[in-house]
């Protein structure tokens, strides 16, 4: 039989490619946020986790994709997949079946139902699997935009000579897809500049390439041809280096063409020396530059995709074109639109004026209530300006009156110093988050800047967390939970701990237990609940609509970025 690590790893390669923001872009199937599902499971379980599956697609009015490897003896495939392909409400299914099991019958023929599946023996397990999954990480060149049943199960024969059963959809919609084509994506139009990969591309390629360079000009269709060659072979350290600078010379060219048709006005070498990481020439080509640029990158970056999103930013800065669409869909174009949010960000920030930053602590309670204590810091473009402990009555109105002073004395040296008073942030401990709200502050939590002992992997997690809410695509990046989700506190530990909750998480009812607060914000930056009344769909609603803004009626503790980053100075500062 094969290996339980090759239906792992078989597993992983696809659902790291069908999760892809930039391949497949699908959400997680299951209303826990989970999407993989390994270990050794009966045909009852795969029937139960299927049907929870498909009732989550319905709610959300979605497309299923559904994939089952390995052994499916005693499961019905034919029956599981018509049932969800007819249930009201979801939109279609796309399923793809792995399995050495030689009774697993093809469903029949049905409007909303996708299908690739194959039946193999133990020697040829997953080479569908380890095929399309392949197939989706490069692309297919001369197909179209996204990528549908029929053009993936013609390569997929043609490549790895699996033996594929296919049902084609009968849904002609553009929704009905199950990948976007990188290929497509790679794919370059005739005009484009430059022609050729330039001086240093084609210094690099004849290290890479050895035997298979030519010394003749490499367009970007013969390099995406090679780049698609080399996918297919054994992936050899050779190989995968060859593959890494044909990949960069591609993303190079696409650089090229962009700053060529959108940034000309930033393109003179003063401009190119002020936004590149390397010496430019007097009169040097644009595109050398470019592709110099790209394979000076980082090693840690694993590619040059960040650097080349930090050199377009820098030079659309110059030029004032920050808001021209044409660069997202650059960065979409070259699967970079992670690295040009974060430089976009990163430019944006460096441009705002000068600013001050107020962050009041209530850590120094003892009993998780009313401090006897504040302390305070004011930070000018994140650099400390002043820092006091300032003592206070053990009360709620003792506390507000210190606050409002601490608040009073930095907007009079906001004002001395002619920089705005940008944030207000309130630390507290989770028993007074559930009670208070203060003006004109946003509240954190203070456990994050003293976290309990056994507790310092909080930061790490949160910022994992926090990752997977920033970059989520959809409407709010969130988990709603009910009383039933909560009530057993050692079982919700144990699924936070396993990664069940992975974005924000909201809690339906008003009033949280603040145990159940902590707990949720030991892995969870950003917990959020109804103010006076249950959630409705109403507040759901207003919540997807306006989710960086938090809808009326609705209390939030919201660990962003930046508070990470102090609790994370803080800790160092009180370990030295």
């Amino acid at each position: 039989m094969p290996r339980l690590d090759q239906l792992d790893r078989a597993a992983r390669a696809l659902h790291d490619v069908i999760a892809h923001d930039e391949i497949g872009a699908c959400a997680p199937g299951l209303p826990n946020g989970r999407a993989l599902l390994e270990g050794e499971f009966t045909a009852e379980h795969v029937r139960d986790m299927v049907a929870v599956a498909v009732t989550h697609a319905a709610r959300e009015k979605a497309t299923l994709v559904v994939a089952l490897l390995g052994e499916l003896a005693g499961v019905d495939v034919p029956k599981l997949l018509n049932r969800a392909a007819s249930r009201h409400g979801v939109r279609g299914v796309l399923a793809i079946v792995d399995t050495w099991s030689p009774d697993v019958l093809s469903p029949s023929r049905q409007p909303r139902l996708g299908l690739m599946m194959t039946s193999s023996d133990y020697q040829n397990a997953f080479r569908l699997t380890f095929g399309l999954s392949r197939l989706l990480e490069n692309g297919i060149l001369e197909a179209r935009r996204h990528l549908d049943i029929p053009a993936m199960v013609t390569e997929v024969r043609a490549v790895e000579g699996a033996d594929v059963v296919d049902i084609a959809h009968q849904d002609d919609s553009e929704a009905f897809w199950l990948a976007r084509n990188r290929g497509y994506s790679l794919g370059y139009q005739l005009g484009r500049a430059p022609s050729v990969a330039g001086r240093p591309g084609r210094a690099e390629l004849a290290v890479a390439l050895k035997d298979r360079f030519d010394g003749v000009d490499y367009t970007p269709e013969r390099l995406y041809e090679l780049w698609q060659r080399l996918g297919r072979e054994p992936r050899t350290p050779a190989v995968l280096r060859a593959t890494h600078v044909l990949d960069t010379l591609l993303v190079a060219a696409r650089t090229s063409a962009l700053l060529h048709r959108v940034l000309t006005g930033a393109l003179s070498t003063s401009r190119l020396r002020r936004a590149a990481p390397v010496e430019v020439a007097d009169g040097e080509d644009v595109a050398d530059v470019v592709e110099r640029v790209a394979f000076a990158h980082p090693a840690v970056e694993g590619s040059c995709r960040a650097q080349l999103a930090r050199f377009v930013v820098k030079l659309a800065a110059f030029d004032n074109r920050l808001d021209d669409p044409q660069l997202l869909e650059w960065a979409q174009a070259v699967s970079a639109v992670k690295a040009f949010k974060e430089a976009e960000k990163t430019e944006f920030e460096r441009r705002e004026p000068r600013r001050l930053w107020l962050i009041v602590s209530l850590h120094a309670s003892t009993t998780g209530l009313w401090p006897e204590e504040l302390e305070t810091w004011l930070l000018r473009d994140g650099v400390l300006e002043t820092h006091d402990r300032l003592p206070c009555e053990p009360t709620k109105a003792g506390v507000e009156l210190v606050l409002s002073d601490a608040i009073a004395k930095a907007s009079k040296r906001a004002s001395e110093l002619r920089a705005p008073l940008k944030r207000v942030d309130v630390a507290a401990p989770a028993e007074l988050l559930v009670r208070w709200r203060p003006d004109n502050a946003t509240l954190r939590w203070s456990d994050r800047l003293s976290p309990p002992r056994g507790h310092k992997w909080m930061l790490v997690t949160a910022r994992r967390c926090l990752d997977n809410i920033n970059f989520f695509a959809g409407g709010a990046p969130v988990d709603w939970l009910d009383e039933q989700d909560t009530r057993d506190l050692a079982g919700l530990v144990r699924k936070l701990a396993s990664g069940d909750y992975e974005r924000a998480i909201a809690l339906k009812r008003p009033d949280p237990d603040p145990r159940l607060l902590w707990t949720l914000l030991t892995h969870i930056p950003v917990v959020l609940w109804p103010e006076s009344v249950a959630a409705d769909r109403r507040l759901r609603r207003a919540l997807d609509e306006a989710w960086d803004s938090v809808p009326d009626g609705l209390r939030a503790v919201w660990d962003d970025e930046e508070w990470l980053d102090f609790c994370q100075r803080y800790q160092r500062g009180t370990r030295s």
